[in-house]
């Protein structure tokens, strides 16, 4: 897995007249070159583009004394953190809230349902509790889910993570990934 910057594409057409590019992805400190083949470059062309903020899933072959990507995933490195969440988070003041001032949080995490636990971390004064939302407030990882939320408890304060077991792949630690 890299992150960087398409800097170079190259498009052509394979053998059997499908589409594949060869672009260069650079971050601060290298470059590598990546090799993106038909079934690849179908799902994820909109991404092969010059100037494109990607993280790319792969296999690194050696070619002589480079090292060169094969690419089976393209992501756009901005949307990385919400398609590997797991969790919401929502931080609370508990003091400043009423009970009426819950009613549209909770109207709000029925409106996108999804696979995604919630966390409720109200701040009390001197500590503070943590509380796991039923299933029945399972959300989708969406942005203006969390915008919204955003409106109602503060900037901020409510974000999506991984699973503090999950690596950055979105993978079970410690598992085989691809």
């Amino acid at each position: 897995r890299v992150a960087g910057v398409f800097t170079q594409i190259t498009r052509k057409l394979d053998r059997n007249n499908q589409r594949i590019a060869f672009a260069t992805l650079e971050d601060e400190g290298a470059s590598v070159e990546t090799a993106i083949f038909a079934e690849t470059y179908a799902r994820y062309r909109e991404l092969v583009a010059k100037d494109s903020v990607v993280l790319v899933v792969g296999q690194a072959q050696t070619n002589r004394e480079e090292i060169n990507i094969r690419a089976n995933a393209i992501y756009d490195l901005a949307q990385v953190p919400r398609l590997l969440a797991r969790q919401l988070h929502l931080e609370i003041l508990a003091g400043a809230l009423t009970d009426e001032d819950l009613l549209p949080i909770r109207d709000l995490l029925t409106e996108y349902p999804g696979e995604i636990e919630v966390y409720i971390h109200l701040k009390l004064t001197g500590g503070g509790a943590t509380l796991l939302a039923g299933t029945a407030y399972l959300v989708a990882p969406d942005e203006e889910l969390q915008k919204r939320l955003e409106e109602l408890v503060g900037e901020g304060n409510a974000y999506f993570t991984p699973a503090p077991d999950m690596d950055y792949t979105g993978q079970n630690a410690g598992q085989n990934r691809p």
